[in-house]
């Protein structure tokens, strides 16, 4: 039997953010850390980013009842990302830390459809998507970041429906 994803009301576990750095022999030293934030996604995104960042953050909950799957988190408002690179754009699965290049590029693509003038701007992104276990393969490739998700194509276009609604 297929398990199903977690319930709404159930949150996942907070997901902890760190840096540190280490010189030779030195002790490490912790350069950012979530360590003495709450549960609250949008505190741990303060913690490390700043307020300023979490204050440009908007809160997004996408459902598919019907695949037993949820994605939600917080995404930045149109005009409000960064430029060039997607470092700022975080998705987990199940907990996971993950790549999820068509997830990604849906998130990126997004903004293009609003205005010519939001070419090039890449949203800041925390998502979590709750699936059903039996629909992740985690085995993809060694270091576990990649995973094949059986319903991805299905919750990528959700997420765009969503961000254009929330736009």
């Amino acid at each position: 039997a297929a398990a199903a994803a977690a319930p709404a009301s159930t949150p996942l576990r907070p997901v902890a953010f760190f840096a540190s750095d280490q010189t030779g022999r030195s002790a490490r030293s912790t350069l950012v850390s979530t360590g003495r934030a709450g549960a609250d996604l949008r505190e741990r995104v303060a913690a490390v980013l700043g307020a300023k960042t979490a204050a440009l953050l908007a809160p997004i909950d996408v459902s598919l009842p019907q695949r037993g799957a949820r994605a939600y988190g917080l995404v930045s408002r149109p005009g409000a990302g960064a430029k060039g690179e997607g470092l700022r754009q975080f998705v987990c699965v199940n907990g996971r830390p993950v790549e999820m290049p068509r997830l990604v590029r849906a998130l990126n693509e997004a903004p293009r459809a609003l205005s010519s003038s939001l070419v090039g701007t890449r949203p800041l992104a925390f998502l979590h998507l709750c699936l059903p276990p039996a629909s992740v393969d985690v085995n993809v490739a060694p270091d576990k970041r990649s995973v094949f998700v059986q319903q991805e194509a299905a919750l990528v276009e959700a997420l765009r429906q969503a961000l254009a609604a929330m736009w």
